[in-house]
C-alpha cells in the first residue's frame, strides 16, 4: 500500500468515526495553504485547529511527502507549514534586520512572560530606538520602515495593525509565535554579525532569507 493510500484510508476511517465530512479537512488545508500560519484564537478557527491536532499524525506525514513541515504547537495555539527544501528569498537588509530585531524583542518578552497567546506587541518606537542602537545609523523613511513590516506580516511572521502610532508614524505591530519557528537561533547569529560589522547598508544581503512557501511551492 503507498503512502497516500495509507493516509487516504486513515483520514476517511477517523472522519466517519467521529461523524465528520471530508470538507472540513479540505478546508484545513485550504487554510494553511493560503495563509501558511493560523491561530486557534483567530476567528472561526478553533474548529480548524482542533482538526490539526486531531489529525496531526496524518497531516504530518501527507505534508512530509509533499515537502512541507507541519507546525502543531498547542501551547500557543499555532498551526502552519514550512518547505523543507525552499529556495531562499533575499530580502532587502532593511526588513531582514527588522525581522531579527523582532525577533529578538519577542524571545525577550516571552522570557519575562509579556506575551498574550504567545503573541507580542513591542511599541514601534522601541523597534526604532533597538534599530537606531543596533546600525548606529538614522532611521529610513517611514514608508520605507512600514513596506518591510508588510513583507514580514505577507511571510507569517507578525500583523499590523490599521492603527498607526502617533510618535512613530509606525503601524502598531503584533509578532507572532510562528517568528521563533521561521527564525532560529542560527538566524539571530546574524543579528550579532551584523552589529559589529563595518559596513551598514540597506543592500541586499545574501547571507539572511526567510522561507518563502509561495516560490517553494512552484519550485
Amino acid at each position: 500500500m503507498t503512502p497516500l493510500r495509507a493516509i487516504e484510508q486513515a483520514f476517511s476511517s477517523a472522519l466517519e468515526a467521529n461523524n465528520q465530512d471530508i470538507d472540513d479537512l479540505q478546508n484545513l488545508n485550504i487554510e494553511l495553504i493560503r495563509r501558511q500560519w493560523f491561530l486557534r484564537a483567530d476567528a472561526g478557527k478553533r474548529q480548524l485547529f482542533n482538526l490539526a491536532v486531531q489529525f496531526q499524525q496524518e497531516l504530518t506525514v501527507l505534508y512530509h511527502l509533499m515537502g512541507y513541515q507541519l507546525v502543531v504547537d498547542e501551547h500557543f495555539g499555532l498551526v502552519g507549514i514550512m518547505p523543507k527544501r525552499f529556495k531562499a528569498r533575499t530580502l532587502p537588509k532593511l526588513t531582514s534586520i527588522l525581522a531579527l530585531i523582532l525577533r529578538q524583542l519577542h524571545h525577550s518578552e516571552s522570557l519575562k512572560g509579556c506575551t498574550d497567546a504567545g503573541i507580542s506587541e513591542p511599541p514601534p518606537g522601541l523597534v526604532c530606538d533597538t534599530y537606531s542602537q543596533l546600525t548606529k545609523t538614522e532611521l529610513p523613511s517611514k514608508r520605507e520602515m512600514n513596506d518591510a513590516l508588510e513583507q514580514l506580516a505577507d511571510i507569517g511572521l507578525i500583523r499590523l495593525s490599521k492603527e498607526v502610532c502617533e510618535q512613530s508614524k509606525m503601524h502598531f505591530i503584533s509578532v507572532l509565535p510562528s517568528i521563533e519557528y521561521v527564525i532560529d537561533d542560527a538566524y539571530m547569529l546574524h543579528l550579532a554579525k551584523f552589529a559589529a560589522s563595518e559596513t551598514h547598508t540597506h543592500d541586499p544581503v545574501e547571507a539572511t532569507t526567510v522561507i518563502d512557501s509561495k516560490e517553494a511551492a512552484h519550485d
